[in-house]
């Protein structure tokens, strides 16, 4: 048996914090999500919000501390020219592109 470890280290930034979002994942293990999942997930936001999936940066999974079988992601995507998107911007995108997100994230 082999396996491939990718370790990413990212330094999370006051302004990365301050323009991120985080998303409610229902019926979702963190175990699932970061394999297969995250990639999909990258590719999927990166898709509605028209950026790289190297300019999204997931930096915190865990699961819902109050509800069971749900996990929240944090994140936050990067704009041109080293700007994020505003939390709020983020926020309205994903809701009003929440079928298609879901269908290329593969999590339906």
């Amino acid at each position: 048996v082999s396996a491939q470890c990718v370790l990413r280290v990212l330094i999370i930034t006051e302004e990365m914090l301050s323009s991120s979002i985080t998303v409610r994942l229902q019926n979702m293990s963190q175990e699932h999500f970061l394999s297969p999942l995250l990639t999909h997930f990258l590719e999927g936001v990166s898709a509605v919000l028209s950026v790289s999936p190297d300019d999204v940066f997931v930096f915190n999974v865990q699961p819902d501390a109050d509800a069971g079988k749900v996990l929240n992601v944090s994140f936050s995507a990067a704009l041109p020219g080293g700007q994020f998107f505003p939390s709020e911007a983020l926020e309205e995108q994903l809701y009003l592109n929440r079928p298609r997100l879901n269908a290329l994230a593969h999590m339906e």
